[in-house]
């Protein structure tokens, strides 16, 4: 099952101050990896046969349901679910 994730956002990019030091660049790197997969779908989804109950908002998960798979999410303290 493939589809293009439209739902994932980037966290804000690092604030840099001079001078740059290596904690900044590492956060920088990881910021532009984050983009980078983004843009170019290589963001993996949890495939699950249960509900996830400990999900936080803003997660996304696949669920499998004996074979019909559905698109979970969290937001707002509640699950929703996507059906095709």
């Amino acid at each position: 099952m493939t589809t293009n994730v439209g739902a994932f956002r980037t966290t804000s990019p690092p604030t840099l101050s001079d001078p740059i030091d290596r904690e900044q660049i590492n956060q920088l790197n990881a910021y532009l990896e984050d983009v980078f997969n983004q843009s170019n779908g290589r963001v993996n989804l949890d495939i699950v046969t249960t509900t996830k109950a400990s999900a936080d908002n803003g997660e996304i998960w696949i669920f499998n349901d004996s074979g019909t798979y559905k698109l979970e999410f969290r937001a707002n303290d509640s699950t929703h679910t996507i059906t095709p």
